[in-house]
């Protein structure tokens, strides 16, 4: 263990404002909480002299502070960082420690766009479905990777629709349901696919437009059979309620 024990109580009157999940954290104990859980979305942005600056001014922690500035300075990785601030804080085990360093090295053969996505899927998990929308739309904007396989980009293209859809914004939803169906061509993109424009469209209207699309005909009228049974009925929600619901980051 290092040289602290975490009984650091000092709550900060000014968060700080981690950018890769969105988040705010006030305290040192959240910080490792952080990092612990969440290791695999942070970068080298994560190294800062913002970062240093709030546990030297707003924790009043200033030789951990100390440590870090030199770290800092010094141009060196997020790994040894992170085991500065795990190290002198007493929050981690040397063994969960120690596993948390090797799940970085690990992390060094991944590339930028599987990193991405990992961020993305946080974001739509913990529903900010805008900002998982935009790093989504980082990947798809990119040269794409031929290392990566179709389902990679399928499952990209799923996830946006599925935040899409979680905005009720159907229409963007089917669209990337069915660039996902497309890159895939398996029966859960399809479904997938089906469900989203089922909501798109009127209901008159969803037989002959999934069949316009290119779906296959035995699974349209399948699908249209039980569709009452496992869609929810069509309702409209007021962008009011919407941003009551889900928060003004997430409309």
């Amino acid at each position: 263990m290092g040289g602290y024990i975490l009984c650091h109580e000092k709550r900060a009157e000014t968060p700080y404002y981690i950018e890769a999940a969105g988040i705010k954290i006030w305290t040192i104990e959240e910080l490792c909480y952080f990092i612990c859980q969440y290791v695999w979305l942070l970068d080298g942005s994560f190294v800062s002299e913002g970062l240093c600056d709030w546990i030297d001014r707003e924790l009043k922690m200033p030789k951990l502070a100390k440590l870090l500035y030199a770290e800092y300075y010094h141009g060196r990785s997020l790994k040894s960082f992170i085991e500065i601030v795990l190290n002198n804080t007493g929050y981690c085990s040397k063994q969960e420690i120690n596993q948390l360093t090797r799940l970085l090295d690990s992390m060094e053969h991944v590339t930028e766009m599987e990193r991405l996505k990992q961020k993305g899927d946080y974001l739509l998990k913990d529903h900010k479905f805008r900002r998982a929308i935009g790093m989504y739309n980082k990947i798809l904007t990119m040269r794409r990777n031929r290392e990566l396989l179709p389902d990679f980009y399928g499952r990209v293209w799923n996830n946006k629709g599925m935040a899409y859809a979680s905005l009720f914004l159907f229409n963007e939803a089917a669209a990337c349901m069915k660039r996902a169906w497309k890159e895939t061509g398996t029966k859960e993109a399809q479904e997938a696919y089906l469900g989203a424009l089922y909501l798109a469209v009127p209901e008159e209207e969803f037989k002959s437009r999934a069949e316009f699309e290119g779906l296959p005909a035995d699974a349209v009228w399948a699908f249209a059979l039980d569709a009452k049974k496992v869609i929810p009925e069509r309702y409209y929600v007021p962008p009011e309620q919407m941003k009551k619901e889900y928060g003004r980051d997430n409309v």
